[in-house]
């Protein structure tokens, strides 16, 4: 095994359970690397549609949205993913 190994994974065991990005490589060289990558898929069509929502939740959204640079549904469309697939289990 390669010297430093066990140090190694230890890092890449304890970023995976606390859900953090792993550097693309690690400082040893191996026969061979595997890395974890995001793939993007294709978005699906954008459909206009029409909410009703308390004047105060609107603004709260659209304030929290502006003071990131994002649109309205661009904040809007990742934050009911997350809430949805939250709540899948």
């Amino acid at each position: 095994m390669p010297k430093g190994f066990e140090e190694e994974q230890s890092v890449v065991e304890t970023a995976l359970e606390e859900d953090e990005r792993l550097p693309i490589a690690l400082a040893f060289n191996l026969d061979a690397l595997a890395i974890l990558v995001t793939l993007k898929t294709r978005a699906a069509k954008a459909v206009r549609i029409n909410i009703t929502l308390p004047e105060d939740v609107l603004e709260r959204i659209d304030r929290f949205a502006a003071d990131r640079g994002l649109s309205r549904s661009t904040f809007l469309a990742p934050a009911a993913s997350r809430e949805m697939e939250r709540n899948a289990g």
